[in-house]
């Protein structure tokens, strides 16, 4: 399922790039689910560029979150980087 790809990749992200503890939560929002992947660090991001490939704050491709938004525009969800401090993304499920 793209969901579970896209959780994946979210989750590789903030334990690789992020900080302290990750936390994962879902949000009915009526119309919509919001699942939030969030951990406790506060990088400076570009909302616009952190879904650029190769964009990346340190090791790695920088595909990956990349690839996750392009998973959730062909399923028809939306991807977007939600919170900066801390860091958290939002996956918007219709």
């Amino acid at each position: 399922m793209i969901t579970n790809q896209i959780l994946d990749i979210l989750l590789d992200n903030a334990r690789r790039h992020g900080s302290g503890t990750v936390t994962v939560s879902l949000r009915d929002l009526g119309s919509a689910l919001a699942l939030d992947v969030a951990d406790e660090g506060t990088p400076v991001l570009d909302p616009k560029a952190v879904f650029a490939r190769g964009a990346t704050t340190g090791p790695g491709s920088g595909i990956g979150l990349a690839l996750a938004r392009e998973l959730a525009e062909a399923a028809g969800a939306r991807l977007a980087l939600s919170g900066t401090g801390p860091t958290r993304f939002t996956l918007l499920l219709p």
